[in-house]
C-alpha cells in the first residue's frame, strides 16, 4: 500500500510540471510550425496548394515536439520511445483533421476535425502505453484544450489584416492549449501501478 502510495504522489507530482512542459514547449514548436504558412505560404502556390503547406507544416511539429516534450514519458529511452508514439499520433491526427476541414469546411470541418483527431491521437498514445484507463479522460481534456487554443487563435487571427504576427498568434494560442492537453494526455496514461514505465511502448 505505501509503494502505491508514493508512486501516486509522483504521478500527482509530475502533473503541473507535465501541463507547463506541454503547453511551453509545443507552443515553441507550433510558432515555428505555423511560420512556414506565415512567411512561406505564398510560395507553396503552384507547387501543391496547401495540401503541401500542412504536410510540410506537420513535418515541423512531428520533428520538433520530440526536442521539446520527450520528457513526458517517464524512464529510460524517453526521446526515442516518445518519437516513436508522438510520430504515428499526430500523423494521424493531422490526416484526420485535414480530411475534416477539406470536406466539411469551417465551422462544422473545424470541430468535427478537433474531436476525431484528438481521439485518434490519443488512441495512438493508449495502444502504444498500453493504457485505455484514462482513455476518456484525457481524450475529453485534450479536445477541450485543443478546441480553446484553436478557436480563440483564429478569433485573433481573422479580424485582422491576416499579416505574419496574427499567423504567429494564432500559432502560439494553438500550441498552448494543444501541449497541455498534450501533457494532460501522457499524465493520465501513464498512472498506473502496473504500467512498466522503463520499457519500450511495445513491451
Amino acid at each position: 500500500r505505501s509503494l502505491r502510495k508514493a508512486f501516486q504522489l509522483h504521478m500527482n507530482a509530475t502533473l503541473l510540471p507535465g501541463l507547463l512542459r506541454g503547453a511551453l514547449g509545443f507552443a515553441m514548436v507550433s510558432v515555428a510550425a505555423f511560420a512556414v504558412w506565415a512567411f512561406g505560404g505564398r510560395w507553396f502556390h503552384g507547387r501543391g496548394g496547401e495540401p503541401v503547406m500542412y504536410a510540410s507544416c506537420t513535418l515541423v511539429f512531428v520533428f520538433g515536439t520530440g526536442l521539446l516534450l520527450h520528457r513526458l514519458v517517464q524512464g529510460e529511452n524517453s526521446y526515442g520511445r516518445f518519437n516513436r508514439m508522438f510520430f504515428p499520433a499526430f500523423v494521424a491526427y493531422a490526416l484526420v483533421w485535414s480530411v475534416a476541414w477539406f470536406k466539411l469546411g469551417f465551422g462544422t470541418g473545424e470541430w468535427i476535425g478537433s474531436a476525431l483527431g484528438c481521439a485518434v491521437f490519443v488512441g495512438v498514445l493508449a495502444l502504444f502505453l498500453g493504457q485505455w484507463r484514462g482513455y476518456v479522460s484525457a481524450w475529453l481534456v485534450l479536445f477541450l484544450t485543443h478546441s480553446a487554443g484553436y478557436f480563440i487563435g483564429g478569433q485573433l487571427y481573422y479580424p485582422t489584416d491576416h499579416g505574419m504576427l496574427p499567423k504567429l498568434l494564432w500559432g502560439m494560442m494553438y500550441g498552448l492549449g494543444f501541449g497541455v492537453g498534450i501533457g494532460f494526455a501522457f499524465w493520465k496514461l501513464q498512472r498506473s501501478p502496473s504500467q512498466l514505465l522503463t520499457k519500450g511502448p511495445t513491451n
